[in-house]
């Protein structure tokens, strides 16, 4: 149930938004822009965010910002800017790319995508469909990250009787059962040094316990438990075999993911 147990922020670190980085340009109804005044390394983020729902437009400034902020980052690209250096021309009908294009020294970049809860679309969809399209421009995706909101459920390894046992912790998952999952006969062979990441939009493409992050880190690596190929054309992944814990990375290319978290 919603409120029992732990926190799921306790599990995962998720930031705010810092207030300020982005404004309303007054030009139509919330069309907001990155605040300038803000950080000096503003200046490196051509765009502004692609929507007009003001919690999703300050997470799309929030990743565009945190990025900008790496030394090796030369340029940032988001929203419309990001779409145009992809293709090379506008967006179509049901492209599924990412938000951000961080540039790099030579033809390097890290594509990001901000997301509510449901991260999984942009792991399956975005980033692969994103790497592919920059691939064809001659560039290289060296590194996927993806910023969401802070997830609602969480399987962690909690103390119970003096004993650990995994835990649901948060709102009921509606594709585990808390039952099943204790008996421990192999469906869940997860790994205690890690907590699970549960986004319903997610098990249709891909098995819910197979993604793990390390607990107490901000933009933990993404790892996971199953060997799962790429189902083309449509850029989803499939059930694939258990296997060991492995970096996940975007299917498409060797480029590993990371995944960060704001509380809205």
């Amino acid at each position: 149930m919603e409120g029992e147990g732990p926190h799921v922020e306790a599990f995962v670190p998720a930031d705010d938004v810092p207030t300020g980085l982005v404004k309303d340009t007054g030009k139509s109804k919330c069309d907001f822009a990155l605040d300038t005044a803000f950080d000096k390394v503003i200046g490196k983020i051509e765009g502004k965010p692609g929507t007009n729902d003001p919690d999703d437009a300050r997470r799309e400034a929030y990743l565009a910002y945190e990025l900008a902020k790496r030394s090796d980052v030369t340029h940032v690209l988001l929203g419309d800017p990001a779409i145009k250096f992809m293709y090379g021309r506008g967006k179509r009908s049901g492209e599924q790319d990412v938000d951000v294009i961080a540039l790099l020294a030579g033809k390097d970049a890290i594509i990001g995508d901000s997301k509510g809860w449901h991260f999984g679309k942009a792991l399956v969809e975005q980033l692969p469909h994103s790497t592919q399209a920059l691939k064809d421009r001659g560039f290289q995706v060296v590194e996927g990250i993806v910023l969401a909101r802070q997830p609602q459920t969480v399987i962690a390894s909690l103390q119970a009787d003096g004993q650990p046992a995994w835990k649901l912790v948060g709102v009921q998952h509606p594709s585990i059962d808390p039952v099943e999952m204790s008996k421990g006969d192999g469906r869940f062979p997860f790994d205690p040094r890690y907590i699970y990441l549960l986004d319903q939009k997610f098990h249709d493409v891909h098995n819910p316990a197979g993604l793990a992050i390390e607990p107490h880190v901000r933009f933990p690596q993404l790892r996971t438990h199953i060997d799962a190929p790429l189902l083309s054309p449509r850029f989803h992944m499939m059930p694939g075999t258990w296997s060991n814990m492995r970096p996940f990375i975007i299917p498409t290319t060797v480029a590993p993911v990371k995944i960060g978290f704001v509380r809205k």
